[in-house]
């Protein structure tokens, strides 16, 4: 095959075995031009961000887009498009690229060294009991047929609402995501109810089974979000 029908990012072995620095500059590289090309009317950017997640990762690195801001990302989006220079996007790969070598030694104490993440999980769980409690009082009120029911529900959607938030937030993390995709972190035999990890976490008592059950619990949760909106725009094309 001639060497002008194989496509740059093929020549280059798509970025594998580079340094740190050098993927980085190819990086910036590859997303300026497509960003350029804007090859979407709608989700450019989005495609873009999952196109090099796929990228990074077959050439064993992560991204974590959660380690810049929104304005540090769009001014060097800006930079790239409208001045050519790539810098700027090459200083944000080099904030937010991390090797696999780093996620295939994450445990729990890792995760937990999070200060943000630690305050999400504890949030987690005590919106899941608060969950349970309102669950228990909308139980018995649909026994007596109470006219109350309304406000129950609102506070369960509400709460569900915040849950689902707060679930998204800690499970689109990067640590997590490798964290969950390493089997012998996720070997669990038995979970504990939220009840009593939210007792221990009230005296800061953050045990490894607990936190396993409750990312288990966010991604099951996901799943079953994600499988639940992909019948009901099965049914919408099916009409």
């Amino acid at each position: 095959m001639h060497i002008n029908n194989i496509s740059p990012q093929k020549l280059t072995n798509y970025l594998k075995e580079l340094d740190n620095d050098l993927f980085c500059e190819k990086l910036s590289y590859y997303f300026n031009e497509l960003n350029a090309a804007h090859p979407f009317r709608e989700g450019n950017g989005r495609t873009l961000r999952a196109f090099f997640d796929i990228l990074a990762e077959q050439a064993g690195y992560r991204l974590d887009w959660n380690k810049v801001s929104k304005k540090i990302y769009l001014d060097a989006n800006v930079q790239g498009f409208e001045h050519g220079n790539y810098e700027k996007m090459e200083q944000l790969f080099k904030k937010i690229v991390v090797p696999f070598s780093k996620f295939h030694s994450l445990t729990v104490d890792n995760l937990l060294s999070n200060d943000e993440l630690t305050n999400q999980l504890k949030l987690y769980v005590s919106k899941q009991v608060q969950l349970t409690e309102i669950m228990k009082q909308k139980n018995a009120l649909l026994i007596k047929k109470s006219t109350s029911l309304k406000n129950i529900n609102e506070k369960v959607k509400t709460i569900t609402d915040e849950i689902k938030k707060i679930g998204k937030g800690i499970l689109f993390q990067a640590d997590v995501q490798a964290f969950l995709k390493n089997p012998d972190h996720i070997l669990l035999q038995k979970r504990s109810r939220f009840s009593d990890i939210h007792e221990r976490f009230q005296e800061n008592d953050m045990r490894k089974t607990d936190i396993l059950t409750i990312l288990l619990h966010i991604k099951n949760n996901a799943r079953y979000a994600s499988q639940a909106n992909d019948k009901n725009h099965s049914h919408s094309r099916g009409r």
